[in-house]
């Protein structure tokens, strides 16, 4: 299994990481790089709150070009969280025995707990376990070559045959 920037296993460690996001975003919006009126339009907001996402504010890939494939309905998200509850899977991740990679970039917006809580608890995983400098929340724009030869390597190691 390869884990990009997931979200931990309890409901308790996804607010703790909207909560790091969140502050972020308001940090950003006080030196001016993210406006402090969002627009009131789900697709536009998400346009202005991406740098929140990013480790730079000069990402290395086509930043216009990427919003342009952007489909977003708020209303996906706000039901999965809202169907999920308060959940906690760490019993369930606890008794996965498998190989897994689990990647996260140094500065994404969620915080360093979403990493550490996932890592400990895939207890019974096999893990290799990467923290990728100036990376954000999107490894393969902002760090492609480190993200893909990570993703290429890990494929490698574990290819089924037959």
């Amino acid at each position: 299994m390869l884990l990009i920037d997931s979200v931990p296993p309890t409901v308790a460690g996804l607010h703790a990481g909207f909560e790091c996001f969140e502050a972020r975003l308001k940090a950003l919006q006080q030196k001016g790089i993210i406006p402090t009126e969002l627009s009131p339009d789900h697709l536009e907001r998400l346009k202005q709150i991406l740098p929140v996402y990013l480790s730079r504010t000069n990402p290395p890939f086509d930043l216009p070009r990427f919003t342009e494939t952007f489909d977003r309905t708020p209303e996906v998200g706000e039901q999965t969280w809202k169907a999920l509850g308060n959940f906690d899977l760490s019993a369930q991740v606890a008794a996965l025995k498998l190989p897994l990679h689990i990647f996260y970039g140094e500065d994404d917006p969620f915080g360093r707990a979403w990493a550490d809580e996932t890592r400990a608890a895939f207890s019974s995983a096999t893990i290799d376990f990467q923290m990728i400098p100036d990376c954000g929340h999107f490894g393969w724009l902002e760090c492609p070559e480190i993200f893909f030869h990570v993703v290429q390597n890990f494929l490698e190691q574990h290819k089924v045959n037959g």
